[in-house]
């Protein structure tokens, strides 16, 4: 039986209510069940075969609107205890002002905080917001953002470059 709320087939962009039991069968090639509540935001990057020296360039950030939510991206230098002792590096990522009802919530990504040796420069974020119907609107300080629609896997998706988010806190308001 799912938990309560709307979940979200990662694979397949499905959507099942909660408190009920769902008959599930992962899509060819998917090692099983990947399903997200709305209201929730986390980070993937390309599947590579191993981590070690591996800094992506590029991060996605998955937004399931539906309820404000927060979730930190830690980072360290993936071989020492040295984040025991505070060598870390973080990035705050929210989705916010969420009104169901209008359709509008904002995605806000705070500077990366924090350091640690050998910390790799910011990477650049694709976000991709999870909604089966396209954004009316994406804005960033009252601009305009220009995004893209894709029908078949229901996400828009817009880039922040790496020096943008490496210099400032970012809010977009999105309006579905």
């Amino acid at each position: 039986i799912l938990p309560p709320g709307k979940w979200v087939d990662f694979w397949t962009s499905e959507v099942y209510e909660g408190n009920k039991e769902i008959d599930y069968v992962p899509p060819k090639g998917r090692g099983g069940a990947l399903l997200v509540r709305e209201g929730s935001i986390f980070v993937t990057q390309d599947w590579m075969p191993y981590l070690m020296h591996h800094i992506p360039e590029l991060l996605y950030i998955q937004v399931y609107p539906g309820a404000d939510a927060e979730f930190v991206l830690y980072e360290d230098d993936g071989i020492t205890y040295a984040y025991k002792n505070g060598e870390v590096a973080k990035t705050v990522m929210r989705i916010s002002g969420t009104n169901v009802e209008a359709g509008e919530f904002n995605v806000e990504i705070d500077k990366r905080t924090g350091s640690f040796e050998g910390m790799a420069p910011v990477s650049s974020f694709d976000v991709i917001i999870h909604t089966a119907k396209r954004p009316r609107s994406i804005t960033h300080n009252n601009d305009e953002v220009e995004f893209t629609y894709d029908v078949k896997t229901s996400t828009a998706k817009f880039r922040i470059d790496a020096k943008e988010h490496e210099r400032n806190n970012l809010v977009y308001h999105v309006c579905i």
